[in-house]
């Protein structure tokens, strides 16, 4: 079986595990926002799943909850047998305490998000 290499898929999972490079995670939301109506998490490969931390589908989620698409990433993430657990939204930012808790996604939101409507 052959692995992809690139499709939208790969792009919104890469904007999050290296937010800190492309600008931010402001900057993946925007990315994401423009690209959610293509998204199919059923094309996304299980090696990729398997190899990526939990951490980075947990944080994807809630930005696709956040930006209001309806997706099918939990099921499909959640079916290899990955199991969620307490994160922050932001990693590089301290949780201070009484940030909003996102229970879907098991993530502190430790940072303000905007949703600019494109």
């Amino acid at each position: 079986r052959t692995l992809r290499v690139a499709s939208l898929e790969l792009t919104a999972v890469d904007l999050l595990l290296y937010e800190k490079e492309i600008g931010g995670i402001q900057k993946a939301v925007e990315v994401i926002q423009r690209i959610k109506k293509h998204l199919s998490w059923q094309e996304l490969p299980t090696e990729v799943i398997l190899s990526t931390p939990v951490s980075i589908f947990q944080r994807l989620g809630y930005v696709l909850s956040f930006i209001k698409e309806k997706e099918g990433l939990k099921e499909r993430v959640l079916s290899t047998g990955k199991k969620f657990r307490r994160t922050l939204l932001k990693t590089d930012v301290p949780e201070k305490g009484g940030e909003p808790f996102c229970p879907i996604w098991k993530i502190v939101v430790n940072i303000s998000l905007q949703n600019d409507t494109l």
